[in-house]
This record gives structure tokens, sequence and C-alpha cells, in this order.
């Protein structure tokens, strides 16, 4: 026996609830994730979820900034030039001159020269002493010093990540978020969103 239209409209609003009460909590989730990698708040800013006509969707809007990150991209030298802003926001490389005035025994420090960020030749990104995740296998990357170049292999300090391509490091919050977390909260949080919708 077919249901009634009303019903079946009830039926499909508590569903509905279910899945918005899910992609909520991945939203959640994903974001505690990101916050470990915080610079402009970018990243975890973006990550959301929008409501289709067929379901619920869940993830951050297509860029190659997140495509890169969620995964994986080769080590890569970036001028200081272009890397001069993040590593003024993370204080990278300042240098500290000490002032004349002294307060006691203690010689009073000034603020960070502002031309020390603009000094620094650049960033290795994703290379030695990282803390990106890896995608298995490792990373390797070429330094060039002079007309010499040295080939290293190393492991960054980030996690192995299965979510990430073979060789290559990022950081993956989305696809890390649903195979991690999904099966854990899924359950739960549907239930809740089903009773409330």
């Amino acid at each position: 026996m077919p249901l009634d239209p009303a019903t079946l409209a009830r039926l499909r609003r508590k569903l509905r609830g279910g899945l918005v009460a899910v992609a909520q909590e991945l939203v959640n989730q994903a974001k505690v994730r990101a916050t470990a990698h915080v610079d402009t708040g970018e990243l975890r800013n973006s990550i959301t979820y929008s409501e289709v006509p067929d379901g619920v969707l869940f993830g951050l809007p297509d860029s190659p900034k997140h495509r890169a990150l969620e995964l994986g991209f080769a080590p890569h030298w970036v001028p200081g030039k272009y890397i001069g802003g993040w590593m003024g926001r993370n204080k990278v490389g300042q240098i500290y001159r000490r002032s004349s005035r002294s307060v006691g025994s203690r010689t009073r420090r000034s603020k960070p020269l502002k031309r020390a960020v603009a000094m620094a030749a650049g960033l290795y990104v994703g290379g030695p002493n990282s803390t990106l995740d890896y995608g298995p296998g490792g990373t390797s990357g070429m330094m060039v010093r002079g007309k010499s170049r040295v080939f290293k292999r190393w492991m960054t300090k980030g996690q192995r990540s299965d979510e990430l391509t073979p060789g290559k490091v990022g950081f993956s919050v989305v696809r890390w978020t649903v195979r991690r977390r999904l099966r854990a909260i899924a359950a739960q949080a549907f239930a809740q969103g089903y009773r409330n919708g």
C-alpha cells in the first residue's frame, strides 16, 4: 500500500534532517583536523556542506590549492618574495635588535625588524622538517647548492597518510575525515537529525 503524500513528505524531511546532521558533524570534525595547520584560516573556513535536491554535499570549494593539499604535491622551493607574508604571520626568520635602554639588570628587546622577513631567501615547502602529512613511500626532492646538485630522500615530520597520492606531501582534510571519522559519528548524528527533522 503506497504512503499518502503527507506521510511521504514528512519522511523525506526527517531523512534530509538526518543527512544534514551527519554533514554538520563531518564539517566540525574536518575543521578540528584543519586547525592543526592553520595559517590564514582559509582552508578551515572553506569547509562546508550544502543541501542539493538528491541529498547533501560536504567538502571544500574546488580550487588548485585545495586539490594540492587534499591529493598531495611534490616538495618545491618557494622564493622569499612569495613566502614573506607567511613568514611574517608565523614569525619565521625574525631578527631582534637589543635596545640601548636597560631596565634593572635586563636589556629590553625591541620589536622585530621589519626587513628581516624580506631578507629570507625562501622556503622549501614539503621537504626536510615539514610538518605536512606524506603519502606512502615518503617524498624525495632535489636541493641545488651552487653548481652541484645534492639529491636527498627524507620523510617529513608529519604522519603517513593513505589519503595522499604516493610519494607526495599535503594535508588531506575532507578525505581523511570521511575515511577515519564517518563510521564513528554517522549513526548517532543521523539519529539526532532524524528526530529533529
